[in-house]
This record gives C-alpha cells, structure tokens and sequence, in this order.
C-alpha cells in the first residue's frame, strides 16, 4: 500500500503531532496509582504501676542552724583593751574571760567614790555632835536677847544692844536649821554617794568581758591596743547546748504542719556533712519570714546539739502524719501543678491529682506523693516528659522498672 507522501516543509508539524498522541496514549493507559497509607506516630513511653496506700508525706524545708541563746556582748566602760584571751571558734565555759579591759582608769574612779563615801560619813559624825552645841549656842542667845530686852526696858541699855541681840538670834537659828537639814539629809546623800560606788565597783568589773554562758565564741571584733568606747561590740557567743534550725515552712503548707503538731509532734531528719541527725519540730515562730511568705519552724536535735556554726545551711526532711490512698511518682510524671497522664488504650488519659508533698524513695530520691479520687490500683501511670503531652496522644508502653 502507497502512503501518501509527506511534503518536506511539513515534516515537523508531522513529528510534533506524532509526539503528541503518544504522550496521551501513554497517559491514557499508565495503571492506576495505589493509594498511600497514613500511619499515626506512636511516643515510646515509660509507665508504672501503682497501687495507692497509705503514706507520710515528706516536707523538704531549707534553712540555717541558729540558736536561741546568742549574745552580742558590748563594752560597759571606755578603756583600752589590755588582752584577748581567746580565739574566734573556741567553745568557752560559763564565766570565762573573753576580753580583758585596761581598769586603771575605773580604778581610779573606785578609789575616789570611796574616799567621798568615807567623807561623807565623817561629816556626819561632825554635824551629830556641832548639832547639840548649835541647840545650845541658840539657848544662849535666846537669854541674851532676853537681857537686852530688859535692859531696853528700863532705860539701862540703847536700842542697838538689842537689835544686836536679835540678828545674833537669827543667826544662831540659821545656823541651827543648816546643822539639822545636813544631818536629815544624811541617808540620802550617803544613799547616793554609795550608788556611785558600787557603780565604780561594777565599771571595774565589768573591764573583764567574761561568758555569760558555755558557748562558742562566734566573733571578736577588738584586738589588743583598740581603744573602745560604752556600747561598742566586743565578742559575739552562742550556746552549743541550745542549738536549733529554723527552716521557713511554705503558707500552704502552715495548716498541714500545724495539725501535725496538735496531734502529736513531728518528726524531722536532716544531713549536714555527711551525718545524719534526728530532729523534733518544737514549734512554729510568731513572726512570718520576709514577704510573709511562710513561718519559720523551730527544730530541736533530738540527742544533743552537734558542734556546728551558726548559719550554716541545712536541708531539713519533715515526716508529716500519713494520708490514704496516695502514690509515690517521679517528678517527671507531674504535668503542670495538679495533672497526671494514664496509659489507656495505648493513649494518653488526663487526670487531675493533688500533690500532697514528697517521699523518699529507697535509692534516695525523692518522689512526689500524689492523689486521686479516680487512680485505682493497677493503673498505669505515663512518667516520661513529653513536650507535646495531651488528651488521647498515642504511646507506646515501656514499664519503668524494667529500663537500666
């Protein structure tokens, strides 16, 4: 069979449309593309178990070792200081001097209240017996105004030998009256004079700066050769026996802490170098901390105060009194405040809970003690963080307690 000839000038057009059909042949018959599968992501997890029960809750409080007996002891007098017999961080006993004064100028001042007292009291001695001669000096002059009286009567005498008589008489009486208000006035002078000395006997005592109890000395703050002045410090000593820690317990917590308390007391644990110690919650302070934030805890070493510094800081551990149905979690299982995931259905479940504190697990670590009308035993709690949490996320299990 003859194909008709294509002419030369239409070859292209001839090629291009050849091309053309077979594109459309080709995309005519192209199979049919299978549709793709969207599979949802699952998170690898990790769960526990739980079984809630009956659990003391455990307070972590921070604070410092403080005593109730410290004293800032100040200079009474002014004087140089002659010695310092101890040193910063001694423990001293009751009575024990810390700073010795210079006296000698308190001495000195001893010396003259004591001469003024022995003064005083000769003096009276004097007045006691000029007393009884002034009564009888007024008596004389008493009689010579009575002559010059009688004298002036009957012409015998002149008039200024009487009125002489009489300014003699006042005299006396003046005198009379000085003599008797000195020896009235005795007691109290003496009285007075006598406080002064004893003031200069304490004033020399008090150039010896002693412990007022057993302590150790927390501070010095003179040296040998300072002169001090009244009211400036000295040393600064507390009581060993007596130390404590107080620990501020958060406002929240202050009605949970002080049932504790109204039920029996509290136990407490705290480590400081490596040592642990048994602790008793005495009470609760009567002032709020800075911000009123919450309220100091007074706590007592229950077998005698170790040898710390004051200030010193301390995590304290308080057992509260055990509550029902609570779980211990790691930290990581709690989402926000008050919102914990459960496994079920291999998705995520929301559930509310209130945090009752924490525990110490046996490792040492601590775990939140969390609770829930709706956590049943045998549930399975998410513990793993996860940045995009949420209701119904699918997740695939790994038990806690099996991972390293």
């Amino acid at each position: 069979m003859n194909l008709p000839r294509i002419p030369p000038r239409l070859m292209p057009v001839a090629v291009l449309a050849v091309g053309v059909l077979g594109f459309f042949l080709l995309l005519a018959t192209r199979p049919a593309p299978m549709p793709a599968e969207v599979r949802e992501r699952a998170w690898t997890v990790a769960v526990e178990t739980v079984t809630p029960a009956s659990q003391a809750p455990l307070l972590i409080l921070y604070g410092t070792v403080d005593s109730p007996r410290s004293a800032e002891l100040t200079a009474a007098v002014a004087a140089y200081v002659a010695a310092v017999p101890v040193r910063e961080g001694a423990v001293v006993a009751a009575g024990a001097p810390l700073v010795l004064l210079d006296e000698r100028d308190a001495r000195l001042v001893l010396t003259q209240r004591e001469a003024q007292v022995a003064s005083a009291r000769r003096s009276h001695g004097n007045d006691v017996q000029a007393l009884a001669r002034e009564r009888e000096l007024l008596r004389l002059t008493e009689k010579g105004v009575e002559r010059a009286q009688t004298m002036a009567a009957r012409n015998l005498g002149p008039q200024s030998a009487l009125d002489d008589a009489n300014a003699a008489l006042e005299r006396q009486r003046l005198a009379l009256a000085a003599r008797e208000l000195a020896v009235a006035d005795y007691p109290q002078r003496l009285a007075q004079l006598e406080a002064q000395l004893e003031q200069a006997r304490l004033d020399v005592e008090r150039t010896r700066i002693l412990a007022p109890y057993t302590g150790r000395v927390a501070q010095l703050h003179v040296a040998p050769g300072d002169r001090v002045r009244v009211g400036d410090r000295i040393a600064a000593i507390y009581d060993v026996e007596g130390l404590e820690i107080r620990a501020t317990v958060p406002a929240p917590w202050l009605p949970t802490v002080r049932r504790a308390l109204e039920a029996g007391g509290v136990r407490a644990t705290t480590r400081i170098d490596g040592v642990s110690y048994e602790l008793q919650l005495a009470g609760l302070s009567g002032r709020a901390g800075a911000g009123g934030a919450g309220v100091d805890a007074l706590l007592r070493f229950a077998e005698g105060a170790p040898e710390l510094p004051l200030g010193r800081f301390a995590e304290v551990y308080l057992h509260l009194l055990p509550v029902e149905q609570a779980v211990a979690l790691p930290h990581e299982a709690l989402y926000g405040r008050d919102r914990i995931y459960r496994l079920v259905d291999g998705r995520m479940a929301a559930l509310p809970v209130e945090r009752l504190g924490e525990t110490l697990a046996e490792n040492g670590t601590t775990r939140l003690l969390l609770r829930s009308p709706a956590l049943r035993a045998g549930d399975r709690v998410i513990v793993t963080r996860l940045p995009n949490a949420m209701d119904g996320l699918r997740v695939t299990a790994v038990d806690a307690e099996a991972q390293p």
